[in-house]
């Protein structure tokens, strides 16, 4: 395995493994860990199905920098884009009040903590925007340093968490059966947010030169090691919270978390110092990572459809436009962290599943366009599409 690949998996991992982490053990806990683990490697097959998907139809496109919006003009024309365009900006949006949501939590934990300073949720956003969302305003350079920095520390937290809880896993909490069979399905679109890659695969196809070999090899070693990260993590979690009591996940999961359920849970049940501290950088970690990519990804996304130049008096513009809408829609609707990822799921197997998989069959069947190609045929295409399907009939009659 060579630097590249080595660094295409850091790529996929560090693009999955964020603030959803923080949400999914009391959305599935009451599925159990053993049907947990089912939902898992459905869910890790699929999207690493829908990544390979995407891989083909990027590659069809003769420039290596194309992404969904382009590729969307190239098979339906310049009307669907920009129908895409605001489905792709709600998605973003969703992610966005999700990180403002759990960082301004741990912003307001940090400074009672700290500093006996008691904020309220819109001071801490607007802290949490002044500490580290400028930095997008700077450039993709000094991002990128930032979220380095960022990226060593959750790592290197992660691995701490898990040498403290996975010698306390207690069998007994594993080994309990489901309690809701129906409410199993409702935490599939939370765990496709989970794999949600795909979206960095015209950049991985820009990085590898177009190889589709090598590219093929680290999508799936990228997937697998970020499963496996979430199967520690789900060990970790399931094996040392209980499903009932106060700090219990059913009782989590039923509030409007903040992201701060999991974590403080376990800071209650395992009564370690050190694991206090640990678990508080790991989770502003976790925040500050996915919360500088998709800031940079929707203020980039605003330019190229507002055609507004960065820097400047429009910067400072596209600053306001990618943080005051999801404050404002915050302070509107007071939501839960899970139930706003769960609707980011919906949009992501849709962009990111359903809409490709009719690429692929417009691409094969009607366009006959050639190259890589992913095996199993059009039944496994049509398999991949009804999955997806479903995981937004799903999340719409939730």
């Amino acid at each position: 395995m060579n630097s590249k690949m080595i660094g295409g998996i850091l790529l996929i991992c560090g693009t999955s493994v964020g603030t959803g982490i923080l949400g999914i053990p009391s959305d599935t806990g009451e599925a159990g860990f053993a049907w947990s683990l089912g939902l898992f490697l459905l869910c890790w097959a699929f999207s690493t199905l829908a990544a390979l998907y995407y891989l083909e139809i990027h590659l069809w496109q003769k420039s290596a920098s194309a992404n969904l919006l382009s590729i969307t003009q190239f098979f339906f024309g310049a009307k669907i884009k920009k129908l895409i365009w605001i489905v792709y900006l709600a998605l973003l949006y969703s992610l966005m009040c999700t990180y403002l949501l759990a960082g301004s939590s741990w912003i307001h934990q940090s400074a009672a903590y700290v500093w006996q300073v008691n904020l309220n949720q819109t001071t801490g956003m607007l802290a949490f925007i002044g500490l580290i969302g400028l930095f997008i305003f700077f450039g993709i350079r000094v991002v990128d340093h930032v979220n380095r920095a960022m990226s060593i520390g959750l790592a290197i937290s992660y691995i701490l968490i898990l040498c403290i809880t996975l010698p306390t896993v207690d069998s007994s909490l594993l080994a309990q059966p489901a309690q809701d069979i129906l409410q199993i399905p409702h935490a599939i679109p939370l765990l496709i947010t989970a794999f949600g890659y795909s979206i960095i695969v015209p950049s991985l196809s820009t990085y590898f030169e177009r190889n589709s070999q090598e590219l093929q090899k680290t999508i799936l070693w990228g997937s697998i090691v970020t499963l496996i990260i979430y199967i520690l993590w789900e060990t970790a979690t399931l094996g040392n919270i209980p499903l009932d009591g106060i700090h219990g996940l059913r009782a989590i999961a039923h509030s409007l978390d903040n992201g701060t359920g999991v974590a403080n849970a376990l800071i209650h049940i395992a009564d370690n110092p050190y694991l206090t501290h640990i678990l508080t950088l790991f989770a502003l970690f976790a925040v500050i990572t996915s919360f500088l990519g998709v800031s940079m990804a929707l203020y980039h996304t605003l330019s190229d459809g507002l055609e507004l130049e960065i820097g400047g008096l429009s910067g400072a513009l596209l600053l306001a436009l990618t943080y005051i809408p999801p404050i404002v829609f915050l302070k509107i609707i007071p939501t839960g962290f899970n139930q706003i990822l769960s609707w980011a799921g919906m949009l992501l197997a849709f962009l990111m599943g359903v809409l490709p998989m009719i690429m692929i069959f417009k691409g094969r069947h009607r366009m006959h366009l050639k190259g890589y190609r992913v095996p199993g045929g059009y039944l496994l295409a049509g398999l991949v599409l009804v999955f997806f399907f479903a995981v937004m009939l799903a999340e719409l009659f939730k």
